[in-house]
């Protein structure tokens, strides 16, 4: 949701501002936070938090967009589809996909590579890899280099596929922040992602992890029987030996990588 600037004179508030803003600093303080419409402002990518503090936002920029929001959330309440489960659902995988765009685009950023136009352009460049459209289509990136991906998530895509000298590398990126069921499948994905291998040995798969839950995993030691962060690095440790060709980076982990790979 977009905010617009406060004119340089002083915010004349209406009646309706007057009653919005007491909506908005005290009755939505606390008491509507498992609410309806708290969801709602989630899938607006907003939270109750930036409503309420004066810590992110003006008063009549938190009044604009508690009035965009409410405008929006009127003409839908009156969906069955529109309660809170279906509303969390929506967040969730609003919240994948922007994560998702942002670690494609770090990644391009950090591997300072440039960006290829299509297949035949994909030497020492990189590219984000589309599930139905473009030129890197993962269809036609299976029969271009002979790879099977046999990920067993259906219809999976993974972010981006790049090219360094003869070899060539397929990644997924994943933020994670904090622990608990969403943060572990998460975790899984990349691991399976380690476990994929190819019959041709110039491709590797990276899986490259990035957020907070990375201190977890680098305090903690590989443990089958022990806390879940023991647990999810004893499975890479293992899928790592395993497929020798594959890699788990972080950030740093990454940027060295590449630098290894262009030397």
């Amino acid at each position: 949701m977009e905010f617009k600037k406060d004119d340089p004179c002083e915010l004349q508030k209406s009646s309706f501002d007057l009653r919005l803003t007491f909506f908005t600093c005290v009755y939505f303080r606390g008491y509507t936070s498992k609410s309806y419409f708290a969801f709602f402002l989630r899938t607006c990518d907003l939270s109750t938090a930036e409503v309420i503090s004066l810590e992110y936002y003006k008063l009549s920029e938190r009044i604009s967009a508690v009035r965009k929001t409410l405008a929006i959330y009127r003409k839908r309440r009156s969906n069955p589809k529109t309660d809170k489960h279906s509303l969390q659902a929506y967040n969730d995988a609003q919240t994948a996909k922007r994560r998702s765009d942002a670690g494609e685009k770090k990644v391009i950023e950090l591997s300072k590579l440039l960006l290829a136009k299509n297949l035949s352009d994909l030497d020492n460049k990189i590219a984000k890899i589309s599930k139905s459209k473009g030129g890197f289509k993962m269809k036609n990136i299976k029969k271009e280099f002979g790879i099977k991906f046999s990920f067993s998530k259906k219809g999976k895509v993974p972010d981006c596929i790049f090219k360094i000298k003869d070899r060539i590398f397929i990644l997924e990126a994943k933020h994670v922040n904090g622990q608990g069921g969403a943060q572990n499948s998460s975790i899984s994905e990349l691991v399976s992602i380690l476990e994929l291998k190819e019959k041709n040995p110039s491709i590797s798969y990276i899986s490259f992890l990035d957020g907070c839950y990375t201190k977890y995993l680098t305090v903690s030691k590989p443990n089958r029987n022990g806390t879940m962060p023991e647990k999810q690095l004893y499975r890479i440790k293992k899928t790592l030996e395993k497929n020798k060709s594959n890699y788990f980076v972080n950030t740093a982990g990454f940027i060295q990588l590449i630098n290894d790979l262009k030397k």
